[in-house]
């Protein structure tokens, strides 16, 4: 718990900073003021010993007092995400959702800020997860959703290496609440966009196999056409990526292979194709294609295609090396 605080210190620290640079110049009594409560609570997070309630709430107090003391103040948003974290570090959540939930309705008109709130409360459930089991999900994972979230596409933390355990029922509940709201209010946030598959997920770590299937399946039909509805822009490009980790989960790994290809051909100017976005993009398609499918000349179809497309791309010599590469391996 100290840890995960620590880590959300940290980072509205930076947005503080951030802020206060762009911040008027006669807001600098609020900027010292949040400035010194920040440092109180950073030292108390760091604490090895067990924090006193007393402490705790006044450093609570001292949040509460600054957004009344600043109410026009840019640095007010701050001090609410502070006040909320120092309701989880004191393991009150029930009080940290009511604060983050008061964000939301405060900042409506604010995605990311939003989207930044809802993470919060996921995490106060999360907390909250109750263990049945004390093995990792290695052999005995579930087939059909071993490869969700695979970490070797995206960057995603794959189910594999995840403690066996089941969120409470409420907070079950509450979890899939702030998902669907995130799905039907900011669909185009982070949190939206992944929304449909951590469903999925969801209902897969309470060990509601027929759920998250159906869910997962309602994912895949959902991305193709949400990509469609934002053509050529990224979301269109994070859409279709995440159509492909839900082929993974299905094991449908020639559609997964043929999406890979269409992003790869679709998004190739910058500042889409990066040169590691395209690095990871043709390590995941020659990866599924020779493990997956053993197919190499589902990859070289790809690449001569590219190549075809944008002959003067700076990575058309690139490509040129794989296929010939790929040639070799498919004769032997």
């Amino acid at each position: 718990m100290k840890k995960l605080l620590l880590i959300f210190t940290v980072i509205l620290v930076g947005l503080f900073v951030l802020l206060s640079v762009f911040a008027p110049k006669n807001n600098y009594a609020a900027k010292k003021q949040l400035w010194k409560i920040n440092q109180k609570f950073k030292n108390l997070v760091k604490e090895t010993q067990t924090v006193p309630e007393k402490k705790v709430d006044q450093i609570i107090l001292r949040y509460q007092k600054f957004i009344q003391k600043f109410p026009k103040s840019p640095l007010r948003i701050q001090a609410h995400f502070f006040l909320g974290d120092a309701y989880i570090f004191k393991e009150d959540n029930i009080m940290a959702r009511q604060k983050f939930e008061e964000i939301i309705q405060e900042f409506s008109d604010h995605p990311d800020i939003i989207e930044n709130a809802m993470l919060r409360i996921v995490t106060t459930f999360t907390q909250e997860r109750t263990v049945v089991g004390g093995y990792m999900r290695q052999k005995k994972i579930k087939e059909d959703f071993e490869e969700l979230y695979d970490e070797s596409l995206f960057n995603r933390q794959t189910i594999k290496k995840m403690i066996t355990t089941r969120y409470k029922e409420e907070n079950f509940k509450g979890i899939l609440d702030i998902y669907q709201r995130a799905l039907k209010n900011h669909p185009t946030t982070s949190l939206g966009l992944k929304a449909p598959l951590l469903i999925a997920r969801l209902y897969y770590d309470q060990d509601q196999m027929k759920e998250a299937k159906k869910f997962l399946k309602k994912a895949i039909q959902y991305y193709p056409k949400f990509s469609q509805q934002h053509k050529n822009t990224i979301i269109d490009l994070q859409s279709q990526e995440l159509l492909v980790t839900g082929y993974l989960a299905q094991k449908k790994f020639p559609l997964a292979v043929e999406t890979l290809g269409n992003i790869l051909i679709q998004f190739a100017e910058a500042p889409f194709l990066t040169l590691t976005k395209g690095m990871a993009v043709v390590k995941t398609i020659n990866m599924i294609s020779i493990d997956k499918i053993n197919d190499p000349t589902l990859p070289i179809t790809i690449y001569q295609k590219f190549i075809l497309t944008y002959p003067k791309h700076n990575f058309v010599d690139f490509f040129e090396k794989v296929i010939i590469n790929l040639q070799n391996l498919h004769i032997q």
